[in-house]
C-alpha cells in the first residue's frame, strides 16, 4: 500500500471520531517506536531519544517539538506524532500522503528550523484525547468518509474528517487498509478493505467508500462478547483483527494464512456466511488462561497474559514469535499448536 495509508483515529474531546493516517500505538511510561531504536519516556520530561543503531549513527538525538510536555508519541512509514499535555498534535516526517495533516505533502523535520515553535499543532478541531492517529491516504475507503479521497493534504481538510459512526467511539484500531472503532458498551464497527473478512461481517464486501455505507454498519456480532464480558480492546494487523473481552479472551479473524488467527488452520475467517457465528477464543494460556492486553503485526498476533507473560502465533520467521529456536513454522495454523511458552525475557 501507498506511504502512509496505515490508518486509525483521533479522538476528540467530545468523543467524535476523526479520520486519520495512524500508527500503532503502545501507551505505557516508555514506548519503543521505529525500526531505529527510538524512545520515548513522558516520566523524564517528554525527551524523545534515538538508541544506537547496529550501523554506528549517533546515539542520541533530541527532537525540539516546544511546550508543553510530551505525554503520548507514535510513529509510522517514515513519520511521527506526538501529543502535548494540552491535548496538541505535531507530525513530522514524510509527507506524501498528506500524513503529517498540514494541508501539503511536504516533508517536515529534514531541514534547520522546522521543528519546535516553527511546527504548527494539527487543525483538528479540539485537543486530542487520545493519539491514534489522523489523516492521509483513503484507498478503499479506510478513512471511513464515503469517499476514496485523501484527507490532510490541503488546508483546512481535518475539522471535517469525521467519521459518521451511529455510536461514539472510546477506542479505534487500524491495520494497512482497514479500521476498526469500539464504543461504550464493547460494540465493534470495521470498515475499509475486505478481500479476506477481516471486517469481521462474513463477506468480502468493501465498507467506507460510499456514501452512508459506514453509518450503516451494525455491530459485529461474536460469540465469546456477552454483555457480562463485553469486548474491551480491538487491535487490526495487515488483514487481520483481533479483539479481547474484559475476562481476557481472545478472538481474531480476517486473512489466517499464517496461523494468525490461532484456530488451528490457515483458512481466513470472516468471508463465509456462518463463520464469525462459530469463531472461538484463541487458546493463550497461563492461570486464567486470559489476556489483558492484545495486538497484532504483519502475519502474526500478541497476547499480554494475564499473568503478566507474553506469548505470540501466526507467522514465526526471524524468529519473530520469540521462541528462541531455529526454523520459522507457523504457529496456530494446526490444531494443538497454542497455547505455546511464553516469551521468556
Amino acid at each position: 500500500s501507498a506511504p502512509g495509508s496505515n490508518i486509525a483515529r483521533v479522538l476528540g474531546h467530545n468523543g467524535v471520531v476523526r479520520a486519520g493516517v495512524i500508527v500503532s500505538i503502545e501507551v505505557a511510561l516508555t514506548v519503543a517506536i521505529g525500526q531505529a531504536g527510538c524512545s520515548f519516556t513522558p516520566a523524564g520530561g517528554g525527551g524523545i531519544d534515538a538508541r544506537p543503531r547496529p550501523d554506528g549513527a549517533p546515539s542520541t538525538v533530541d527532537a525540539d517539538l516546544g511546550p508543553p510536555r510530551v505525554v503520548e508519541l507514535a510513529a509510522g512509514d517514515a513519520f511521527t506524532c506526538a501529543r502535548h499535555s494540552s491535548g496538541e498534535v505535531k507530525c513530522w516526517g514524510r509527507g506524501s500522503s498528506g500524513q503529517l495533516g498540514q494541508g501539503t505533502t511536504e516533508a517536515l523535520g529534514n531541514g534547520p528550523g522546522e521543528l519546535g515553535a516553527a511546527l504548527p499543532p494539527l487543525a483538528l478541531g479540539g485537543p486530542a484525547r487520545d493519539l491514534a492517529v489522523g489523516w492521509g491516504n483513503n484507498d478503499n475507503g479506510k478513512l471511513g468518509l464515503g469517499d476514496t479521497t485523501p484527507r490532510g493534504d490541503t488546508p483546512g481538510e481535518l475539522i471535517d474528517a469525521v467519521v459518521p459512526l451511529s455510536t461514539p467511539s472510546v477506542a479505534v484500531a487500524a491495520g494497512i487498509d482497514h479500521t476498526c472503532a469500539l464504543d461504550a458498551v464493547g460494540a465493534v464497527r470495521c470498515w475499509g478493505k475486505n478481500e479476506v473478512g477481516q471486517l469481521g461481517r462474513d463477506d468480502t464486501v468493501p465498507v467506507g467508500d460510499g456514501p452512508g455505507q459506514v453509518a450503516a454498519l451494525e455491530p459485529i456480532l461474536l460469540p465469546l462478547a456477552v454483555p457480562a464480558d463485553p469486548i474491551a480492546e480491538v487491535t487490526a494487523g495487515d488483514d487481520h483483527t483481533c479483539v479481547r473481552t474484559r475476562a481476557g479472551k481472545v478472538a481474531c479473524w480476517g486473512d489466517g494464512g499464517e496461523g494468525e488467527l490461532g484456530q488451528g488452520s490457515n483458512a481466513n475467517i470472516g468471508a463465509m456466511p456462518g463463520q464469525m457465528a462459530n469463531l472461538g477464543a484463541v487458546a493463550v494460556g497461563g492461570p486464567g488462561a486470559g489476556a489483558g492486553a492484545v495486538s497484532v503485526g504483519d502475519d502474526l498476533s500478541c497476547a499480554l497474559r494475564l499473568d503478566g507473560a507474553v506469548t505470540c502465533w501466526g507467522r514465526a520467521s526471524e524468529g519473530r514469535l520469540g521462541l528462541e529456536r531455529p526454523g520459522g513454522e507457523h504457529q496456530g495454523d494446526m490444531p494443538g499448536e497454542l497455547p505455546l511458552p511464553p516469551i521468556t525475557r
